[in-house]
């Protein structure tokens, strides 16, 4: 089974203005506010959808505004960056886009219900972990029991329902251990 290919909207130039507005439309219920569900992962920045850390303050959004941030386009931080170089392309971020069109605090919170995958550990194409690095301890944590801030975009999660769920080496206990 595969989604009908006009039925797949990502964020783009043509649509970034009325992204929200679409699935709305696309719901046809008049007491709809968002989707049905929105799904994701945290960012080892701690962003979601790429609504990076420092995006609120560049805009001049206070928190207030920072619930209110609709679709845009977006200038990746630079952690973001090496995190796609690193899990997406071997480790190339120079061929790592230096922006995107994004969804935002509208899109998360508007919609019924969120899903959330902490997955940040290597899953191999035969669905095993692989071993060595666990990238997303640390973030989830922080997301999850720190402060609710732009700083910490996932943070936004803990504001309406949903489920965050964290695999198993992600889940088990932050130890720092220096190699070098």
């Amino acid at each position: 089974m595969r989604i009908p290919a006009r039925q797949i909207h990502f964020p783009s130039s043509r649509n970034i203005e009325r992204y929200d507005q679409m699935i709305l439309e696309a719901r046809r219920d008049p007491s709809a506010r968002g989707a049905h569900i929105v799904y994701g992962g945290t960012g080892l920045s701690g962003h979601y959808s790429f609504w990076d850390p420092h995006l609120a303050r560049e805009a001049g959004l206070d928190h207030k505004g920072w619930l209110a941030a609709g679709p845009r386009l977006v200038e990746f931080h630079p952690i973001s960056t090496v995190q796609m170089g690193v899990t997406d392309m071997q480790g190339a971020w120079a061929f790592v886009p230096p922006k995107a069109y994004t969804t935002a605090s509208t899109t998360m919170l508007n919609a019924d219900y969120r899903s959330w995958w902490n997955d940040g550990a290597g899953l191999t194409a035969d669905g095993s972990y692989s071993g060595g690095i666990v990238w997303q301890k640390f973030i989830t944590r922080l997301s999850l029991h720190g402060p609710i801030v732009p700083e910490i975009p996932c943070s936004i999660l803990r504001l309406a329902p949903g489920e965050v769920n964290i695999i198993e080496p992600v889940a088990e206990d932050l130890k720092i251990e220096l190699t070098a």
